[in-house]
């Protein structure tokens, strides 16, 4: 009887050792770092840091108040380089898809020049602004891409504007059921603002349904809470998340690619989305369990194989990933807004 028990034993190991390796093959094993070093990098004692934007070279910018004064503050990797003084109101700082630098006030969005030296040199109203400007994600010589989303349809649409050819075409890309307008029915739902900034551009569509919206005809995506989906470009490739759904689609600007993978998220709030642009990755952030986690997207299969634990009793707001560290501000016992940092990898 033993003869033939321990046989059987070891043929049954065989087995469920071989069907793990299978499982590690299709879901390969997640890491897991908790991130204890979390440090202070800017705000004196009794600054408030309102918002920062990241600029090349590892030069970031800062807006802080203190009192009741309004600063623009320049930093590189070691030490503050410059402190202006303003004379607006800021409530944040916004790099568009060109890398140009604005400071939003209440009702205004100043564009920032910073060569050769820095100043405002001219500004928009937000409703330009939000409607023009800032739901461009990618801007060419030749095109211009945008994002928006219909609040009564509740359809997420990406925008190519051709500048090489005044007829209007459009290419269907479907998913989720998506429904499709051709350029007639876009004008007379409504859109006719967009349709006119959009003439003599040639136009396709990569329409994703049941978002959550709240907004008049078109979602402020800057502003409103409630989007779960956003669109990102890295070289010639459109990566969109769908985070309602946790999905993953990549496509092409002329849709001839289309990929679409499932995002193994488990979350207990909105997850926010992040791109470094350094090192050209991304990154999703959320609370899991009480804890803080980020995620790193592998592009190649959407899977979250990387997964990092922030130890900390903060409370993380306004997060961006740059060269492999997470920066995020935080309100400290004595209610000031300070930005923090820690490294990921």
């Amino acid at each position: 009887m033993k003869t033939l028990f321990f046989p059987l034993i070891f043929f049954v190991l065989s087995i469920l050792y071989s069907f793990k390796n299978e499982i590690n093959q299709i879901y390969p094993t997640q890491t897991t770092t908790e991130i204890d070093s979390i440090v202070k990098i800017a705000g004196v004692q009794n600054e408030f840091v309102i918002d920062y934007q990241f600029l090349e070279n590892n030069l970031y910018l800062q807006i802080s108040k203190i009192k009741k004064d309004y600063y623009l503050k320049t930093f590189d990797a070691n030490n503050q380089i410059e402190t202006h003084l303003l004379d607006i109101k800021p409530t944040s700082l916004f790099k568009d898809a060109s890398g140009k630098i604005y400071i939003l006030t209440k009702n205004k969005a100043f564009h920032l020049k910073l060569n050769p030296f820095i100043e405002l040199d001219s500004y928009y109203t937000l409703d330009y602004f939000d409607k023009f400007i800032a739901n461009a994600i990618q801007v060419k010589q030749d095109y211009i891409l945008t994002q928006s989303i219909d609040k009564t349809t509740k359809e997420y649409s990406v925008f190519i504007n051709k500048k090489d050819s005044p007829i209007q075409k459009m290419l269907n890309i479907n998913y989720l059921n998506a429904i499709s307008y051709n350029a007639y029915e876009q004008k007379t739902r409504g859109s006719k603002e967009i349709y006119k900034h959009a003439a003599g551009y040639k136009r396709y569509y990569l329409d994703l349904k049941n978002t959550q919206v709240f907004n008049n005809y078109n979602v402020n995506l800057r502003t409103s809470p409630s989007i779960n989906i956003a669109s990102y470009t890295l070289d010639s490739l459109i990566y969109t998340f769908d985070l309602l759904n946790n999905k993953l689609i990549t496509t092409n600007i002329h849709s001839t690619i289309q990929t679409e993978y499932n995002l193994e998220l488990f979350h207990e709030n909105k997850p926010q989305i992040q791109l470094d642009e350094f090192t050209k990755e991304f990154f999703i952030s959320t609370y899991e369990k009480g804890s803080f986690v980020v995620y790193k997207v592998n592009l190649n299969d959407g899977t979250l194989n990387e997964k990092f634990i922030l130890k900390t009793h903060l409370y993380p707001d306004n997060i961006k990933i740059n060269d492999g560290v997470i920066y995020f501000t935080s309100i400290s016992e004595m209610g000031f807004s300070k930005l923090y940092g820690a490294r990921l990898f």
